[in-house]
C-alpha cells in the first residue's frame, strides 16, 4: 500500500512537470505575455478565504493587494498620480 502512494505521487509529480513543460513550449511558441495569462481572481480568493474582501491586482505582474497592511508600491504609485485604485479591482 505504501509503495503504491509513493509510486503515485512520484508519477503526479513526473506528469505535473511534463503539462508545465508543455504549456511554456506553447507560451513561447504563440508569443503569449504574463498579462494575457491572469485568470479572474475573484473565484480563486473566495475560495480561498471564504468571502474574503476584494483584491487589486496589478495587471503587470498579476500581484494581489487586499487592502491590509502597507500599501504595494504600484498602489501607492497610482495614488500619486491622481488615479483611482477601482480599476485594479478584482
Amino acid at each position: 500500500m505504501l509503495r503504491t502512494s509513493i509510486f503515485r505521487t512520484k508519477t503526479n509529480r513526473m506528469e505535473k512537470k511534463a503539462a508545465v513543460q508543455y504549456v511554456q513550449r506553447l507560451v513561447d511558441f504563440f508569443g503569449i505575455q504574463s498579462t494575457e495569462l491572469i485568470f479572474r481572481c475573484e473565484v480563486r480568493l473566495r475560495d480561498r478565504l471564504h468571502r474574503a474582501e476584494p483584491g487589486y491586482m496589478n495587471p503587470e505582474t498579476g500581484e494581489i493587494w487586499r487592502g491590509g497592511g502597507k500599501a504595494p508600491r504600484w498602489i501607492v504609485e497610482c495614488l500619486q498620480r491622481g488615479e483611482s485604485i477601482e480599476k485594479y479591482r478584482c
